[in-house]
């Protein structure tokens, strides 16, 4: 037996748009729970889709199809692309990411699949069996004879095919009969009673076409020989997305006979599949048929009968056709022989093309010249046809359905009645057709009169034929309005709403309405001043049980309990904020009955609890923590004089006024032994941390950068560990675990001697760090890396802190760091970054799940409640919120307000200009990619090609820096950058005055370029990038004075390095991320520079450098509205059409 990984699976799919699309869906963390199925053999999950859609992803594998093959990847998902989707590739990587080898390994499949394993040549394969007539070897005899001349003359089944079942996954046929050329298309699917054309899936027919090997469990010898049959006479089309045989002639009438006898050949009806019968011969009548644009022509039908027939051009004329569905008749349509018709008159038949009437003073005549002779012949006489005026009336429906599989709703069935005649407001029709005996009437509708009516319903209402086919099928007839299920979101409330206020003014307009007497609401009064909110706190001490509501008939309701209970069906956060003053909402309290609530103080109480909402928790009371505290008060001040009685606990109640007194925190002294005196703001940094932990609450410390985080944390770890010695336990606390980039590991160890020399620290790193015993130490530094390898280890070691440095290294929470992180106990825990957002809010979500899970609530509801309001919709209210909620726990100053001590920073643009054949270069990539943008936005939408802008902006990012750095012969040989001799020109000056300096690429290979460059200017320098392995041993030369010039790779030396010897920075090119260029300026503009600091921000002119300005700040006020209490930036970063006609303008 063979076995494959998930890796090498997926290694087949690498280059393909799905799978790239799924990696940004996955590192985005759209998956959510999934769900390995070791006996079904399968992966399931949910993925967030654009649009706030979510979509069910179901993925297997099917074996392989030789011994070195690898298992084939089937996927199938309820979004419009449907297989191996973006959303399988994503739902696969976090698999990777989440599981282990071993648990992933239990549902790939072992070997390879041996009927599967065909030559993809089927043709010759396929000749041979059919010359030979026969079936494969111990099946029944041959079902197809051949001639003298080897020709095949008849086409014969299996003489047990009648009474063969239908029922499972089977093969079946679908005649369509419309086509210039009927086909016969060849579907695999699952048989019920009633076959839904969603539910089939086209079939690659090689398996069954072919003699090799067994036939496939969903087909049998019967599909081979029709197969061959078609084959041999050249009318099969098959690919990987279609199969179908044409049919035509004597051969596609016996493949009809044949399919007939099968049971199972179908022809469509709307959304339904009817099974063909055979019958026997039919003789058809040729009379008149007129549809709604004026036109006529002939066609065959039942005598007697107002049933179309199908003709079909086959040798002799077959014909197939569908009854009404009547409950006295069959539901099975017909296939059989035409008696009346020769081969000719069939053809004529289907190829004529519809003829317009002709106005005349009393109605309308045809042209019958126009109609081909040879049926005019076998017509009946055309028929008088007039026009009638009549005033309509509209008439309206309410009533209940009920489905088969139990689903039950309402809907409204908008009907408007001309005399005798009744149509659906739906019909697209202009006229109605009245057939009598030998005369035709056409009705004119009077479209005005009924839009006065259809307008609102369409405003307010969806349209249930057109949005669930289980409906449609079993009510085809019924054209309706509806709010979708009986268990959709909103759809109590909106009946509620409708029958309340919109039928009223519907028929003041005229319209009669016919309401069922199931539908039926009572409503309540809410008795005044009865809101109350009762804490009951538990055992433990930090968690409450929460109940908030109000009396009715002096019975207490609890609110929180109802909303857990319809949270679905009530208005969201958006539609709620936007709606009018005094406006209320219905909510069913108890089965039946209702009360309105204004929609302002519903906003606020989901607002403020949207996250204790969660569902399955409708029999427990919500649970609050020492966290929720803030957010109580803050509910409590928001409703105002509103008056709502507090009861229970007034602990929390405190808590929480302290928690929202900002500034007010009591002043922590540092230890004695600190090392160090500690600046005013470093105190209250202290202090603060010590005020969560002394109410077991966690936080992010996010200070800029430079402004000493690692010292404040040292000295508050020192602060606890002098007083932990004084406790006695009886399991004593474990170290304090500090997390951080592998690059500022050793910083943290020779900081803490610094600083804290009497703390007992080690560094855990390394191949032998397995000897270490980290209990015996106070502070315990390891990297991230080691951090995921070794979770298990720190898990059980009952620590006391763990706090991550750089915390955006968990920024993705579905990732193995972030994961890891989240399992490992502490009594502590804390965040330092000095960017907690980078690029969206959820890498914040994603630190707060990791220090109090549950304070942000879920991250789908998070991405719901404030994420995408924010960043997409500019929601200033969501953001003053989401700050509101975050404040107490996140302490974030700027070098601006705090450390007014810092040498002034001056940051200056240094623009250059492209010129010459390097100009000329980028006008013919950027025409280039420009096209190819704009090629991917007509095929795919805008927000499915960031991987194809981004690609393009990277191209012309290189050329501006220098056109060796892109990867096209033509410009390997251009050894000319306008920005490089700019470069120079500033660099050459500085050195000789005796300036240091830090030169930033983003990319490694152009300071390669640079340090060419500078070899030449026998200028020295360090480089530092990814591959540099001596990182600190640079950063101590470049301090103390060796070389001028530090060439730094932006993300390598972006971040955890202290050079202060540096008084200029210089950007070479731009990044999009301007926390990321921020960062790197830091390295040498932070405690301990004694000299003023010089930015460069180099940039060319007119290109997509500097378009990129615009872009950098809209990013960075996405943070900023998080910091910020106004709230007013709030602007989402995404590309526009707009944006990209202006980042691929000519120079």
């Amino acid at each position: 037996m063979t076995m494959h990984s998930l890796d090498q699976i997926l290694e087949q799919y690498k280059h393909s748009a799905d799978y790239k699309r799924g990696v940004t869906y996955f590192e985005d963390a759209h998956v959510g729970v999934i769900q390995l199925d070791e006996h079904g053999k399968m992966i399931r999950a949910d993925v967030d889709g654009s649009n706030n859609q979510t979509y069910s992803v179901d993925i297997r594998f099917a074996p392989a199809k030789h011994k070195l093959g690898v298992p084939i990847l089937r996927g199938f998902c309820n979004c419009p692309v449907g297989f191996n989707c973006k959303h399988v590739f994503a739902t696969l990587l976090t698999t990777l990411d989440e599981f282990d080898d071993s648990e992933i390994s239990q549902i790939l499949p072992m070997g390879f699949d041996s009927y599967e394993g065909q030559p993809s040549d089927l043709g010759a394969d396929a000749s041979k069996s059919m010359s030979l007539g026969m079936a494969t070897a111990g099946s029944a005899p041959a079902m197809a004879t051949t001639a003298p001349d080897g020709k095949q003359t008849d086409l014969q089944l299996h003489s047990q095919e009648g009474q063969e079942s239908i029922e499972g996954n089977r093969v079946f046929y679908i005649l369509e009969a419309d086509p210039e050329t009927p086909q016969l298309e060849i579907h695999v699917g699952s048989f019920s009673a009633q076959p839904l054309v969603q539910l089939m899936q086209p079939v690659n027919i090689q398996g069954i076409l072919s003699s090799r090997g067994r036939i496939p469990p969903f087909a049998n010898e019967n599909d081979r020989v029709i197969l061959q049959f078609a084959h041999h006479h050249s009318l099969l089309n098959a690919n990987k997305r279609k199969s179908s045989i044409r049919i035509m002639g004597e051969p596609g009438a016996q493949i009809l006979q044949a399919a007939s006898k099968t049971n199972r050949l179908f022809m469509r009806d709307k959304r339904q599949l009817r099974q063909l019968s055979p019958i026997p011969d039919e003789t058809v009548q040729l009379d008149w048929e007129f549809n709604h644009k004026y036109q006529a022509r002939v066609r065959a039908s039942l005598p007697a009968q107002n049933i179309l027939v199908h003709p079909l051009p086959t040798h002799p004329p077959m014909f197939a056709y569908l009854p009404s569905v009547n409950p006295k008749e069959t539901k099975n349509g017909c296939i059989g022989q035409l008696q009346n018709l020769s081969h000719e008159e069939v053809i004529s038949l289907r190829a004529q093309d519809w003829v317009y009437l002709s106005k005349t003073d009393d109605g309308y005549t045809l042209d019958t010249s126009l109609i081909d002779q040879s049926l005019m012949k076998l017509v009946k006489p055309l028929p008088k046809i007039t026009t009638q005026e009549i005033s309509p009336e509209a008439h309206m429906k309410v009533k209940p359905i009920k489905l088969a599989n139990g689903q039950t709703f309402e809907i409204l069935e908008p009907l408007f009645q001309y005399g005798h005649h009744v149509v659906s407001g739906f019909s697209t029709l202009n006229s109605i057709l009245n057939y009598a005996s030998k005369k035709v009437t056409f009705i004119q509708r009077d479209k005005a009169f009924e839009q006065k009516f259809m307008g609102p319903l369409e405003e307010k209402m969806r349209s249930a034929h057109q949005d669930y086919y289980l409906f449609n099928m079993e009510y085809p007839q019924t054209k309706a309005f509806w709010f979708g299920n009986s268990d959709a979101k909103d759809y109590k409330k909106k009946w509620i709403q409708f029958l309340s206020y919109d039928i009223p003014q519907l028929e003041a307009l005229g319209a009669r309405f016919d309401i069922s007497e199931k539908i039926k609401f009572k409503f309540e009064t809410i008795d005044d001043d009865s809101w109350f909110m009762d804490l009951e706190p538990e055992d433990q001490g930090q968690w409450f049980d929460l109940s908030l509501g109000f009396s009715v008939d002096n019975k207490n309701i609890d609110l929180i309990k109802v909303l857990l209970e319809h949270l679905g069906e009530l208005p969201s956060l958006d539609e709620l904020a936007k709606a009018e003053d005094g406006a209320k909402i219905p909510i069913e309290f108890e089965t039946g009955r209702f009360v309105f609530i204004e929609a302002k103080r519903l906003s606020k109480i989901i607002g403020t609890f949207y996250e204790l909402l969660e569902p399955g928790t409708k029999t427990k009371k919500p649970k609050l923590n020492n966290y929720h505290a803030s957010m109580l008060q803050n509910f409590a001040n928001d409703l105002g004089e509103e008056n709502i009685e507090w009861r229970g606990s007034k602990k929390i109640q405190a808590l929480g006024e302290m928690l929202n007194q900002q500034g007010a925190i009591e002043p922590k002294k540092p230890s004695k032994n600190l090392q160090a005196t500690l600046r005013g703001y470093q105190e209250y940094g202290l202090s603060w941390m010590q005020f969560l932990s002394d109410f077991d609450l966690n936080g992010i410390l996010a200070d800029d950068m430079g402004l000493g985080k690692t010292l404040q944390t040292l000295s508050h770890i020192q602060v606890h560990i002098e007083k932990e010695k004084k406790v006695k336990r009886e399991e004593p606390l474990g170290p304090c675990l500090i997390v951080a980039p592998t690059s500022v590991v050793s910083n943290w160890i020779k900081e803490a001697a610094h600083f804290t020399p009497n703390l007992n620290i080690t560094e855990y790193y390394g191949l032998n760090r397995k000897s270490i015993n980290i209990k015996k130490y106070d502070v315990v530094v390891t990297s991230y890396g080691v951090l995921r390898q070794d979770a298990e280890m720190f898990a059980q070691s009952n620590l006391h802190f763990i706090i991550l440095d750089e915390a955006q290294a968990i920024k993705n929470p579905s990732s193995k760091t972030a994961t890891a992180a989240k399992e490992i106990p502490a009594m502590h825990k804390l965040c330092l970054t000095g960017t907690p957002i980078e690029n969206h809010l959820g890498e914040l979500w994603s630190m707060f799940d990791f220090l109090m899970p549950g304070f942000l609530g879920s991250a789908r509801r998070f991405n719901k409640n404030f994420r995408k309001p924010i960043e997409t919709g500019g929601d200033a209210d969501q953001a003053k919120r989401l700050q509101a909620r975050i404040a107490p726990f996140i302490l974030r100053r700027t070098k601006d307000v705090v450390a007014k001590d810092l040498p002034p920073k001056t940051e200056m643009i240094h623009r250059s200009q492209l010129t010459g054949i390097q100009k000329d270069l980028y006008e013919t990539v950027r025409l280039s990619v420009s096209d190819t943008v704009r090629e991917a936005i007509r095929k795919n939408g805008l927000a499915q090609s960031q991987i194809v802008i981004l690609d393009a902006i990277l191209k012309l990012r290189q050329i501006c820096c220098h056109p060796a750095l892109l990867s096209l012969p033509e410009a390997q040989n251009i050894n000319q950058s306008s920005k490089l001799e700019d470069l120079m020109e500033l660099v050459e000056p500085l050195v000789e005055e005796g300036r240091s300096m830090l030169i930033f690429s983003s990319f490694a290979s152009m300071l390669d370029i640079i340090a060419k460059r500078l070899d030449k200017e026998k200028i020295k320098y360090f480089k530092l990038t990814g591959k540099t392995r001596n990182r600190q041993a640079l950063v101590d030369a470049f301090q103390a004075g060796e070389r001028p010039v530090f060439l730094i790779s932006l993300k390598a030396g972006g971040t955890g390095l202290t050079l202060t010897q540096a008084d200029t920075v210089i950007h070479y090119d731009p990044w999009w991320n301007p926390a990321v260029e921020d960062q790197a300026t830091d390295r040498a503009y932070r405690i301990g520079q004694d000299k003023p600091v010089f930015v460069y921000k180099m940039t060319t002119e007119s290109t997509i450098e500097e378009k990129m300005l615009s872009l950098k700040e809209r990013k960075k006020s996405i943070a900023e509205s998080i910091y910020s209490t106004s709230g007013d930036q709030a602007r989402g970063l995404h590309f526009t059409l707009d944006d990209i006609d202006d980042l691929f303008a000519p120079i």
